[in-house]
């Protein structure tokens, strides 16, 4: 098959580890082994945006963004801790370069997951101009969404992040995700987390739209237990906003799951467990 690149595009939260992993368990599908991060994301497109100067957006309790020498420092570390050599990344022309040799030493199918990505859409111009760059390249993208409900909470139980916060960062990425399919065209596949983990139909469609037969493996760890999780915990008297539930709402969310259960005591509960998390 043709050398492919897979990018995940997807909110924080969102299933992109679930996605990643079953993709990877086909025997033509590899990631990077060496990355500075969690969850094998790469953030290198990340990087390379700050590097060439591209306006950069900032996210909740995180380092982000990058400047532009630490960005060039990352990327070039990047590409060096898995190219086994220098390479620079000074121009759009090194950083679409050192990708596609990533793609040339990982293949035949390089699978990157970096929910960064999403929110930043210089970066995500970038990535459209690699695919553009690299026409023996096949570049497919799959845009993964999540309901908000979910995710929100996804973020806050482990992190303990206010939901009101996480919800901008939704917003922001789901829009992007919108501007993007008119950019991306039938590069592009958007998958919601729901469909994935109760229909495998869901998740061979995604194999197909890459290249691949679906994986017949028996020992699928994808499951739904995370779907509505929220509405288990009474004290999560986060309600999202009108934005919030119209942009779900063209996903195909409905908005009487959606919209939550209001109390007094949200405020002091919520900050309490924030403090209590620092």
């Amino acid at each position: 098959m043709s050398p492919t690149a897979v990018f995940i595009l997807s909110d924080k939260s969102s299933g992109s580890s679930m996605l990643h992993r079953e993709l990877l368990r086909h025997d033509a599908v590899q990631t990077l082994p060496h990355t500075v991060h969690q969850e094998q994301e790469t953030l290198y497109w990340m990087k390379a945006s700050a590097a060439l100067g591209d306006p950069q957006v900032g996210f909740v309790r995180s380092r982000l963004p990058y400047s532009p020498s630490d960005g060039r420092a990352e990327a070039e570390r990047l590409l060096r801790d898995n190219l086994g050599e220098p390479c620079p990344v000074r121009t759009a022309e090194d950083a679409n370069a050192g990708w596609l040799r990533l793609v040339d030493r990982y293949g035949p199918v390089l699978a990157e997951k970096s929910p960064h990505h999403l929110h930043q859409w210089a970066a995500l111009e970038r990535m459209l101009a690699f695919a553009d760059a690299a026409p023996d390249v096949a570049v497919r993208f799959v845009g993964l969404v999540r309901d908000p409900m979910d995710t929100l909470y996804s973020m806050w139980s482990r992190w303990r992040v206010r939901p009101e916060q996480s919800e901008a960062e939704w917003v922001r990425a789901y829009r992007n995700l919108r501007r993007f399919e008119k950019r991306a065209g039938d590069r592009l596949t958007v998958v919601r987390y729901e469909d994935l983990v109760g229909d495998p139909a869901a998740l061979a469609a995604v194999f197909r739209f890459v290249g691949l037969e679906p994986t017949d493996r028996s020992d699928r760890k994808v499951h739904g237990r995370a779907v509505h999780k929220w509405q288990g915990d009474a004290a999560f008297g986060f309600t999202p906003s009108e934005e919030t539930l119209r942009l779900a709402e063209s996903y195909g969310y409905e908005r009487d799951e959606m919209e939550g259960r209001p109390h007094a005591l949200w405020r002091p509960y919520r900050e309490a467990h924030v403090a209590a998390w620092r």
